[in-house]
């Protein structure tokens, strides 16, 4: 709101003025009236008014002199002259001082009207320009360590200020930030808070003030400002806040930037969609210890064991751990537990003949899932699901009436793959039932043949002792149960399409 004060020895004049004009529709607000030009200089020292209705002929100080002295009090003052002298000399001198307007008495409304309109629209038009000289100003200082020495406007080196960023929590919510509309919406409103705008992506947000309880009560508005502009117009997007400390002096601004990104650093922690304070971080810092414990919990037993409950209970140890004492190092400790805990589990898994492509029809993409959880609380969740899912399978496995003499076959077969003897005889009789039965129970329960089985994971052991070793062809071959190396690479090459040699071409990455 524009603020103006009117001054004019005719009582009556000053009178009409002050309620016939609707202040308020135009945008100004009267912050005062005097009817002598001394007064009128005293009211300009104490309110800094924005606009100066003044008379040209008045007790000791007339309207020019008191224009004078305006603009040395505020530069940008916006002056309009009233006379009831039609006097050149006094429109001359008035323009000469840089007025607005001379409006003749007796005052035309409209004519009024239009000056006053045009006062409004020059005054918004310095606001925004000088808004944006401030905010380019600050945007700069945000990347700089040492103290300012060029243009500080308005601002001063003992002013007080803190940092404020806006962070979308995922994609949806990028996109909304993105849009025009939205971005315009929500930086008028918080513009209006006072609050100056540096930059839209990453949307960061500034507050300078004289006072320490200044700049924080102005970042809790804004923060309570952007929090119901999502929750009135954009629900169901979700955004996470970080807010620094205020800081005593204005080129600190760049520590506050910083400590408004350690404290976003909070959210994989609190999860998405809160408002997290550099304040917070302290109780984390105290709990970072180095947990070993973390590394010692054990999740293959209760599947092996088919204990649901203990499962759930090493889970919840496991969630306790990380929110009690790894502190913000919580994220990168669960992603170390979750890659020890899979190998474990699809080595275990392996080793009773149960692939882990069996579980999830894609193990690589189902892996890489956990590097979208962008919480500690996501990750745990994404764990127990995939854990719970193996626990099931391997239930529905062991419920078979022949799952676990089944499932011994298939140690036995993994023990001893290297024997070139190897045959569905000798597998069937450790399995203690004829190889008729053995061989149809077989196919029921793993859905292949016993060749076929065997012929696997001969192939696999193959592919990697190629990819991985130093060995030669023809050892290759003998270490995985081929007596002859001719016979071993026409039995690869059926299996992969592919040589020995060209696979190993294909798949090796360049040096």
């Amino acid at each position: 709101m524009m603020k103006a004060i009117i001054c004019d020895d005719d009582e009556i004049i000053l009178k009409g003025l002050t309620s016939v004009v609707e202040w308020s529709r135009l945008g100004i607000e009267i912050v005062g009236t005097a009817t002598d030009g001394r007064a009128g200089l005293a009211l300009m020292r104490e309110k800094r008014p924005d606009l100066l209705l003044s008379d040209i002929k008045m007790p000791f100080y007339d309207g020019l002199a008191l224009a004078q002295e305006a603009q040395k009090l505020k530069e940008d003052v916006l002056i309009v002259m009233l006379s009831g002298y039609d006097d050149f000399s006094y429109a001359q001198k008035a323009v000469r001082l840089g007025v607005l307007d001379y409006l003749m008495k007796p005052i035309d409304l409209d004519e009024l009207y239009r000056v006053l309109g045009d006062a409004v629209k020059r005054y918004k038009l310095a606001q925004k320009e000088n808004r944006l000289q401030k905010e380019s100003f600050l945007a700069d200082l945000l990347h700089q360590q040492e103290e300012p020495t060029d243009w500080l406007g308005e601002f001063h080196v003992t002013d007080y200020c803190g940092v404020f960023i806006v962070q979308p929590d995922d994609t949806a919510t990028a996109q909304l930030f993105a849009q025009e509309v939205f971005y315009t919406d929500i930086v008028e409103r918080v513009r209006q808070k006072g609050i100056y705008v540096l930059s839209k992506n990453p949307f960061v947000l500034a507050e300078v003030a004289f006072t320490q309880t200044g700049v924080k009560a102005r970042l809790d508005e804004c923060i309570c400002t952007f929090r119901q502009y999502l929750a009135e117009k954009w629900s169901g997007y979700s955004a996470s806040t970080g807010t620094s400390d205020v800081a005593d002096k204005l080129f600190h601004l760049n520590q506050c930037y910083q400590q408004a990104q350690e404290a976003l650093q909070l959210k994989y922690i609190k999860g998405l969609n809160q408002d997290h304070f550099y304040a917070e971080r302290q109780q984390y810092d105290q709990k970072q210890q180095n947990p070993t414990e973390l590394f010692d919990i054990d999740f293959v037993t209760p599947i092996k064991c088919q204990d649901e409950a203990m499962l759930k209970s090493r889970l919840k140890k496991l969630s306790d751990l990380l929110t009690e004492q790894t502190g913000l190092d919580s994220y990168l400790y669960l992603n170390i537990v979750i890659s020890n805990t899979y190998t474990n589990v699809i080595k275990e898994l392996k080793s009773v003949g149960i692939p882990i492509g069996e579980i999830f029809d894609n193990p690589v993409e189902e892996y890489k899932k956990f590097a979208n959880c962008v919480t500690v609380q996501m990750g745990l969740d994404a764990l127990q699901e995939n854990l719970l899912r193996i626990f099931q399978f391997v239930q529905t496995q062991k419920s078979s009436k022949y799952a676990a003499t089944i499932h011994k076959a298939l140690r036995y077969v993994t023990d001893c793959y290297q024997n070139p003897a190897l045959s569905i005889e000798e597998v069937a009789q450790s399995a203690h039932m004829s190889v008729g039965h053995f061989s149809t129970i077989f196919k029921d329960e793993t859905g292949h043949t016993f060749t076929d089985y065997l012929i696997r994971i001969r192939m696999e052991k193959a592919q990697d002792l190629i990819l991985n070793s130093t060995y030669k062809m023809y050892e290759i071959a003998s270490l995985v149960g081929y007596e002859n190396a001719n016979y071993f690479s026409a039995a690869f090459k059926k299996y992969t399409h592919l040589s020995p040699s060209e696979f190993k071409a294909e798949h090796q990455s360049p040096s």
